[in-house]
């Protein structure tokens, strides 16, 4: 998926986890944290081209993100 001049990956792992969190019934929790972190991430984004250097990735990680 691309957002703006950003591709977004989905690490391996996440996929993992979010299949254990729909197995056991913590999908909302899940899906919470992963929209929490994809914001916090956003927002570094948008700082770091307000400072002329767009980022290229974002990788959505089981413990957070990579920009």
């Amino acid at each position: 998926m691309t957002i703006g001049q950003t591709d977004v990956f989905l690490h391996m792992g996440t996929l993992l986890f979010a299949g254990y969190a729909l197995l056991t019934g913590t999908a909302s929790m899940l899906l919470t944290g992963l929209i929490s972190i994809l914001l916090h991430e956003c927002a570094h984004a948008a700082a770091a081209a307000a400072m002329g250097q767009p980022p290229y990735e974002l990788e959505l990680t089981p413990l957070g993100a990579v920009l």
